[in-house]
């Protein structure tokens, strides 16, 4: 049983894997003269304003990032359709250290510079989508049709919950995405894709034919698919969401070891994919490939940015929660997100109910601390990108509603309420 089991997940960890990798190497075969008028209304707008940006000033989560989209576009421009293997593995744009990205992109695309720097650490997986959607329309369009795609998404997902009677999971990933700004999320490319991964998995768990092996499945290609797409954002999600998600839909007594394969079928896709690359890129360009990607790995798990022992520990976690809603909102946010939490905690407590599943609310609290553990373990990165990866605690945000609702009795809250209510009145 166990044998068989390994064998099936191998074969679809085999067949994903191979499917991901001919499609980038399909991708690079479009010739760049289909993509060049779109590629240069793209460079233009990126050139307006600067690289990194606030929609609302002031308001850290708003900020976009034009230079992680400039070097995605400029990696694009450069897959060699004559030699699409070794242009895939090594993701090289045109840079120059003398102007910024968006500008080198232009100059590329304008004055048909090749590629001089590599970017081989990440499979650029989003290319697959970003190539086709070249040839018919700028980065512009692509904003809009993503964003269009995340905002049906959402919608249906939470009305899908809303269906199946699953009003405190509605309510969770609602006020998740709410406290997260994901609203802004579609300025960016690099922000996107791990959002709509993680909706898509929440998606298919929902089918009534869900069972275990399925579902651990689905995950481990999450964790492979997020490898491939996204650049080290808020990857944790397409874990975290659907898990908690699929607990609560569950309703076992028990399911410590469920979520426990989960969490390995997850980590195996997404830690395997990545280290593929690696692999693939050594074999094809050299060892050296592999010396470059371990230097650029130190620098963002390394505590340069943080010297004194109490930020460098606590440092990622504080930035990264005070980018949320309300915590963003300035000394009023912090005061009235404190009292949230003290009132979630409160009613928990004084009226919880008489059958609380514990061992779910474990599960419920050690997923909530997943990205807590990402942002300890990739400190510099958590640090220097808290405008994006704070959106990771959605799955906090998750956690604690149903952590409340499996806590909390609400027939007897409800019947409080009331009675409070009927003595207001008279």
């Amino acid at each position: 049983m166990i044998k068989n089991g390994f064998i099936s997940y191998t074969v679809k960890y085999i067949a994903a894997v191979s499917l991901l990798t001919v499609l980038l190497f399909v991708s690079a075969l479009i010739p760049r003269k289909m993509l060049q008028s779109n590629l240069l209304s793209s460079a233009r707008f990126l050139c307006q304003g600067e690289l990194f940006d606030e929609v609302w000033d002031g308001v850290p989560a708003s900020e976009y990032d034009r230079y992680a989209d400039s070097i995605l576009l400029n990696i694009a421009w450069n897959y060699d359709s004559e030699h699409p293997v070794r242009s895939v593995m090594e993701s090289s744009y045109y840079h120059s250290d003398t102007q910024n990205e968006n500008l080198n992109l232009y100059d590329a695309v304008t004055k048909e510079l090749g590629d001089n720097y590599e970017y081989l650490r990440y499979w650029h997986g989003s290319i697959v989508l970003v190539r086709p959607l070249l040839m018919i329309m700028p980065i512009q369009g692509m904003y809009i049709f993503l964003g269009a795609v995340l905002l049906i998404l959402s919608l249906t997902l939470i009305w899908r919950l809303i269906r199946k009677k699953e009003a405190a999971l509605a309510t969770g990933l609602s006020l998740g995405l709410i406290l997260t700004y994901s609203w802004f999320v579609p300025f960016c490319l690099e922000y996107i894709w791990t959002f709509l991964i993680m909706l898509t998995v929440s998606h298919l768990i929902l089918h009534k034919d869900m069972d275990d092996h399925k579902f651990i499945t689905i995950l481990m290609i999450s964790g492979i698919v997020t490898a491939y797409m996204d650049f080290l954002t808020t990857e944790t999600l397409t874990l975290t969401v659907p898990l908690i998600i699929a607990v609560k839909i569950r309703a076992r007594e028990d399911d410590r070891l469920f979520a426990l394969k989960s969490v390995i079928g997850w980590g195996v896709g997404y830690v395997g994919m990545f280290v593929l690359k690696w692999i693939l890129a050594a074999v094809f360009l050299g060892p050296d490939a592999v010396t470059s990607i371990l230097t650029h790995a130190e620098e963002r798990t390394g505590g340069l940015v943080l010297d004194e022992a109490y930020f460098r520990f606590l440092g990622p976690i504080v930035k990264n929660l005070l980018t949320m809603m309300p915590f963003s909102l300035g000394s009023i946010g912090v005061i009235t997100g404190c009292i949230l939490l003290f009132a979630c905690i409160y009613t928990g407590y004084v009226y919880h109910g008489k059958n609380i599943r514990s061992k779910t609310v474990l599960i419920y609290v050690l997923t909530a601390f997943v990205p807590i553990i990402r942002y300890l373990a990739i400190r510099n990165h958590s640090v220097l990108h808290f405008f994006f990866t704070f959106r990771a605690l959605m799955a906090v945000i998750l956690a604690l509603v149903m952590v409340l609702y499996e806590a909390a009795d609400i027939q007897l809250i409800l019947s409080v309420w009331k009675k409070n209510n009927g003595k207001k009145r008279r």
